[in-house]
C-alpha cells in the first residue's frame, strides 16, 4: 500500500515547495514513487471547482467540458466520507446509474481505473481532495489505513491545500530565484540542523546527490556558505 512514511514525506515536500509548479511536480514524483500513475487535487467551494493534476490533458478537457464533477462518484464519496478511502472503476460502476457508468468507462479509457482519495474540510462548506490514481486494478486491494495514518494523510492534504491557496495570493517572493523541489528540501532540512547524511536518509537520496542539490541551491542563491544559503532562502521566502 503506502510506504510507512509516505504522508510525512508528502507533508515535508509540500512545506518545502516554493511555487505552484514545484508543488505539482513534487506531488507527481511522490505519487509515482509510491506506485501511482497520476495525482489529482480538487478544491470544491460552492459552485467553484479548482483542479490541479497530471492526468492526461485530454481527460482534463473532457472532465470539465462534460461537467463530470457533478456526477463523479469519487467526489460524491469524498463529500460523505471523513477518511481516506479506496475505489475502483470495476467495483463502483456495477451498482450505479447509467451516467456514472459512462463516466467510469470514459475514465478507464484513459487508464484511470482505481485509486485512493483523501478528503479534508476547508471551512464554510469547502472541501479539498487529493486522489492518487493507478491503472492497475490490483491497487484496489487496500486495507484501511490505521488511525495515525489517517491523521497524517489529512494533515498532508490540508497543507497541500493551504500551499496552493498561498501561491494564489503570495506577494514579495523573489521571482529571480527558482529552486527545484529537491534543492528546496535539502536547504530546508539543513536550516533545521540536519546533516547531509541525515538529509540523504530523509529524502532517500545518496550523500553525493544531497551535496549536488545543496551546491546548486548555493549557486542560485549567490551564497558562499551553507548558513548564508539558508538565511538567503528564508529571507526570500523560498523555504
Amino acid at each position: 500500500m503506502f510506504e510507512k512514511d509516505f504522508f510525512d514525506k508528502l507533508t515535508d515536500a509540500s512545506s518545502a515547495a516554493t511555487s505552484h509548479r514545484q508543488l505539482e511536480v513534487t506531488l507527481g514524483r511522490l505519487a509515482k514513487a509510491n506506485g501511482f500513475n497520476h495525482f489529482a487535487y480538487l478544491s470544491l467551494k460552492a459552485n467553484q471547482v479548482v483542479a490541479i493534476s497530471n492526468y492526461p490533458s485530454e481527460w482534463q478537457k473532457v472532465y470539465f467540458a462534460r461537467s463530470y464533477a457533478e456526477v463523479d462518484p469519487v467526489v460524491f464519496s469524498a463529500r460523505n466520507f471523513k477518511r481516506t478511502f479506496a475505489w475502483s472503476v470495476d467495483c463502483m460502476r456495477k451498482e450505479t446509474a447509467a451516467d456514472v457508468r459512462r463516466f467510469f468507462a470514459h475514465a478507464a479509457d484513459f487508464g484511470l481505473r482505481c485509486g485512493v482519495s483523501i478528503p479534508v474540510r476547508t471551512g464554510f462548506g469547502g472541501m479539498a481532495i487529493l486522489t492518487l490514481v493507478s491503472s492497475d486494478a490490483v491497487k484496489l486491494a487496500l486495507d484501511q489505513l490505521p488511525e495515525e495514518s489517517q491523521i497524517a494523510a489529512a494533515t498532508a492534504v490540508a497543507l497541500i491545500h493551504a500551499r496552493f491557496r498561498e501561491y494564489e495570493t503570495r506577494f514579495g517572493a523573489s521571482a529571480e530565484i527558482q529552486l527545484s523541489g529537491r534543492e528546496a528540501s535539502c536547504i530546508r532540512w539543513s536550516a533545521e540542523g540536519k546533516t547531509f547524511q541525515d538529509i540523504a536518509l530523509l529524502e532517500n537520496m545518496t550523500f553525493s546527490n544531497v551535496r549536488y542539490h545543496v551546491g546548486e541551491a548555493k549557486r542560485k542563491l549567490g551564497a558562499v556558505t551553507l548558513p548564508q544559503a539558508t538565511a538567503t532562502a528564508a529571507r526570500s521566502m523560498l523555504i
